[in-house]
């Protein structure tokens, strides 16, 4: 795991992490770049993703390292932080699980609901997202990106350096990740879901955690798959999350 830091010390903190599959640099290099006039901007590329040989195990795992260094460099308190995807998952487990503090949570696209047969699909996955790294993506996988998420990722928009192991454990970690008990911490307007109109799962997910903190605010981005408007316009992106904080 690698944390990387920009902006005045002096600023509020935001910390961003990135999803599945993707890296710090590929996710919010441009984003980053923009927050960190206003703010001091924290990005981590997470074990498997971090071009050291490690290898991804747990989004409880992920969560515990960063809320060891967050304790340790910022006191555990943050401005800002923001989770897409898979790293929604971590978020909430920062804050509700590893009692990190922040005045704002933004969930994008951060949480899908279980499928079945959790095991068997992040093998899928896995298989999928290799394809598409080694730029050989079968009509399955391609299918597969359309139905589940609406966004086709590129091979350029990935971490060159996951392995199968790491994508299987990522995936699989989202799969079985069980809502925290004490979700009620997030239960207050400065915690936003943001999803794109063609997110059907990202959505149905929505609902999930609306109905358990009904003062959490749920945005759609527009008519955007997953992940598509952080790759493909990501200077909206970014004035999207200085907005929404």
């Amino acid at each position: 795991m690698i944390f990387y830091e920009q902006g005045a010390a002096e600023n509020p903190t935001v910390l961003l992490i990135h999803g599945m599959g993707c890296n710090a640099e590929r996710s919010f290099s441009i984003p980053a770049s923009i927050l960190s006039r206003k703010y001091r901007v924290i990005t981590v590329n997470l074990d498997g993703y971090d071009g050291k040989g490690t290898t991804f195990t747990t989004i409880s795992d992920q969560a515990d390292k960063i809320s060891t260094f967050l304790n340790k460099r910022y006191e555990g308190k943050l401005y800002a932080c923001l989770g897409i995807s898979m790293g929604g998952f971590i978020a909430m487990d920062l804050v509700c699980r590893h009692c990190i503090q922040a005045q704002h949570l933004i969930l994008d696209s951060g949480y899908v609901p279980p499928l079945p047969f959790a095991k068997q699909f992040s093998g899928l996955v896995a298989n999928g997202f290799m394809q598409i790294l080694e730029g050989r993506p079968s009509r399955f996988t391609t299918r597969g990106m359309e139905f589940f998420m609406a966004y086709g990722f590129k091979e350029d928009e990935l971490c060159p350096d996951a392995s199968f192991q790491t994508i299987y454990n990522s995936e699989y970690s989202c799969m079985t990740w069980q809502i925290p008990e004490n979700l009620k911490i997030l239960n207050h307007s400065s915690t936003v879901f943001l999803h794109g109109s063609r997110e059907k799962f990202i959505i149905r997910g929505a609902r999930i955690l609306k109905a358990r903190a009904p003062k959490m605010r749920v945005i759609c981005t527009g008519n955007y798959g997953h992940g598509e408007l952080m790759f493909n316009d990501p200077q909206r992106y970014a004035n999207l999350i200085a907005r929404v904080i």
